[in-house]
């Protein structure tokens, strides 16, 4: 594919993300003090190695392997709309079935401690060392673990400094999400009072990092917005250097309380703490996707092509009462062209890299996003405080190249919007989402119930292609 002049730094920095988390094998040349169990790991999973949520994924020795929290509680400690189960301290490494192996198979992932149940868990495939958190506690569990063995004992960390809750559609949280990035061994964690890192290089004891200072939220200080599900790109590069970036925004009940300044997208360098905020122009870039009635609710990024999908939720911008109306609108941003301003704490993109796109009149609210850096598919989907109003549908389409002709931010159409068997309803929050490649290169979104009791495994080409979900959805229990 060629490349225009000044892309080809960012298309061999997207290149070689990928292939650090395809070809991880080795345990990362000594695993770190974790033991290289997943020596043939590769984890092509993208949209949870490099977004927060629910689910961990990764592909060792052609199986796909999720790590999933079992019936936890999936909604804040003052409820919104999410409906509120049984909360456990329970969770599994799931291997998942495939023409090969179609039987799954269960480790158990226990965290014995009476004030901590598991919302989510998120992995380090490189030196096999795993993270679960409770929205509703500050506090992680770490662990490390090995396919097909036990799994270690967890250890705790509870010198969180947070004090502050999320506003979030599900209600007040403490813990937003946790994504782990290898190549450090940091664990960056959002919490209410902001982002802060977590040094897991001794897994037994993972202490406050010293080298990555928090960043705090909004509400306290005029820092960064807090979105539902924070995206993280380790190897964005603008202007040929390297930054290890968080992107997050403005959710709709933030905005609404007065926690955010309203903005979709904001950037964060965790090496220098500096935030960046859309300049005076750059701002009115995104006002097509306001005026289309868009609140972030989760974002997504593709790390090859460098583009960010900002999931829309609420029709919040376009009221001035608090929004009950769910938005059909995404947005797509195109960051080949960013350019930051350190100084001024301010980052600017050309009009022509900001993509407002109605999916379909009857598409879903995009509490959950899913994206798949390798074949550049993308999935958008309900939550579970939608109910039955739309919880168990979805959305797929194809990312265009942004380096050559980015266009609608789109390639042909959008797969008709589906939905999964009667009575299954999609997670609430934090959003159980995740995307994998498979062995036989199909695209497979997994998306757990509201419930956490079952795994959609979806094959999201297949469903572009015009298969129904009948024959592209498979159900996988979680005890």
């Amino acid at each position: 594919m060629n490349k225009p002049a000044g892309s080809a730094a960012r298309y061999l920095f997207g290149a070689i993300f990928l292939l650090g988390f395809t070809s991880c094998g080795g345990g990362g040349g000594g695993g770190g003090g974790a033991g290289g169990g997943a020596t043939s790991s590769t984890a092509v999973s993208n949209s949870t190695e490099a977004s927060s949520g629910s689910l961990g994924v990764f592909i060792s020795n052609g199986n796909a392997t999720v790590a999933a929290p079992s019936g936890a509680s999936t909604s804040g400690s003052s409820s919104g709309n999410s409906g509120t189960t049984s909360s456990t301290n329970t969770a599994y490494l799931i291997t998942l079935p495939s023409a090969q192996n179609p039987t799954p198979s269960y480790t158990q992932i226990q965290c014995n401690t009476s004030s901590f149940s598991i919302s989510g868990v998120n992995l380090d495939t490189q030196h096999s060392v795993g993270v679960a958190f409770d929205i509703n506690s500050y506090q992680l569990e770490f662990f490390q673990f090995s396919t097909g063995s036990n799994v270690s004992n967890c250890n705790p960390y509870t010198n969180l400094t947070a004090t502050d809750q999320i506003d979030t559609s599900a209600g007040l949280t403490d813990v937003g999400g946790v994504v782990m990035d290898p190549s450090i061994q940091i664990a960056i964690v959002e919490t209410g009072s902001g982002f802060q890192f977590v040094d897991y290089s001794n897994p037994s004891n993972p202490v406050t990092s010293t080298v990555y200072p928090s960043i705090p939220s909004y509400q306290l200080s005029g820092g960064i917005d807090i979105v539902e599900n924070f995206a993280y790109d380790p190897y964005l590069v603008v202007g040929g250097q390297n930054y290890k970036m968080i992107l997050s925004g403005s959710g709709a009940v933030s905005y609404f309380n007065r926690k955010s300044d309203g903005n979709l997208l904001e950037f964060a360098d965790i090496k220098t703490g500096i935030i960046y905020r859309p300049d005076a122009q750059t701002q009115s870039n995104f006002s097509a996707g306001r005026n289309a009635s868009c609140t972030a609710d989760a974002i997504g990024i593709d790390t090859s092509y460098q583009v960010a999908i900002i999931g829309c939720e609420y029709d919040a911008f376009s009221t001035t009462s608090s929004p009950s109306v769910f938005s059909p609108v995404t947005i797509l941003v195109n960051l080949n062209d960013l350019t930051l301003t350190p100084s001024l704490g301010t980052y600017s993109l050309p009009l022509s890299a900001v993509v407002s796109i109605t999916l379909t009149n009857s598409a879903p609210p995009q509490n959950n996003v899913f994206v798949d850096s390798v074949n550049h598919i993308v999935m958008w989907a309900a939550g579970g405080d939608w109910g039955t109003t739309g919880a168990n549908s979805y959305s797929v389409a194809k990312l265009s190249d942004p380096f050559t002709s980015f266009g609608s931010g789109i390639v042909g159409s959008f797969a008709t919007p589906s939905a999964l068997e009667s009575g299954w309803v999609g997670y609430g929050y934090p959003h159980g989402s995740a995307m994998y490649v498979d062995s036989s290169g199909n695209s497979v979104a997994l998306w757990m119930n509201q419930s956490a009791s079952s795994l959609a495994m979806v094959k999201a080409n297949e469903i572009l292609a015009g298969a129904s979900p009948s024959t592209a959805v498979t159900y996988v229990s979680i005890p």
